[in-house]
């Protein structure tokens, strides 16, 4: 099982064919709705994926299995550290807190997504940054006045999700996003 940025993945492998996500006789079904296959291999949906219980099923023709995971979006859970309440000035610095599990990763990109609606040529912007994993993240707010949604994309190893449960499949794995947020931002003038 394979985790991606705001996505759920499930991938079916056998030793001896490999992937199954392109043969027909192979479904996946997520909290039991049908989930559609992804382009390259197994299934995915990115739909009300909070950081909650989720149960994958999987069916190749009459055999069947389901694993049962949690813990998978660990960064839905980071905090804005400084400024309080995430108001911040224009280019100003913001903290923000690292959950335990995705400190093993880096942060890589700053993607802020402007919320208003007074400025429709603006859609917010990006900052590339290098860093090592840490218990928080230091990045710099937009110039842009406005409301916006942060989300910090991490690069590194992916911890592991965990396994409730596992059944009528030789093997169980999930790994966790590593990505943080979304986190609301103000920036506005002190």
């Amino acid at each position: 099982m394979g985790f991606g940025w705001y996505r759920l993945g499930a991938l079916l492998l056998t030793p001896a064919t490999g992937c199954l996500a392109q043969q027909s006789a192979t479904s996946y079904a997520l909290d039991g709705a049908p989930l559609p296959p992804s382009a390259v291999c197994g299934a995915q949906s990115s739909d009300g994926l909070d950081d909650r219980q989720f149960t994958v099923g999987v069916r190749n023709g009459e055999e069947s299995g389901e694993v049962v995971v949690a813990d998978m979006f660990p960064g839905k859970k980071a905090a804005v550290q400084n400024p309080p309440g995430g108001r911040v000035a224009p280019g100003g610095e913001i903290v923000v807190a690292v959950p335990v599990p995705a400190q093993i990763a880096s942060p890589y990109r700053a993607w802020y997504e402007y919320t208003d609606s007074d400025d429709p040529g603006y859609t917010g912007e990006n900052f590339f940054f290098g860093g090592s994993p840490a218990a928080e993240v230091h990045v710099t707010a937009p110039a842009h006045p406005g409301h916006f949604t942060l989300r910090i994309e991490m690069q590194g190893e992916f911890p592991p999700g965990r396994i409730i449960a596992c059944s009528g499949l030789a093997k169980c794995s999930a790994l966790a996003a590593i990505d943080l947020g979304p986190l609301a931002i103000e920036v506005a003038p002190p």
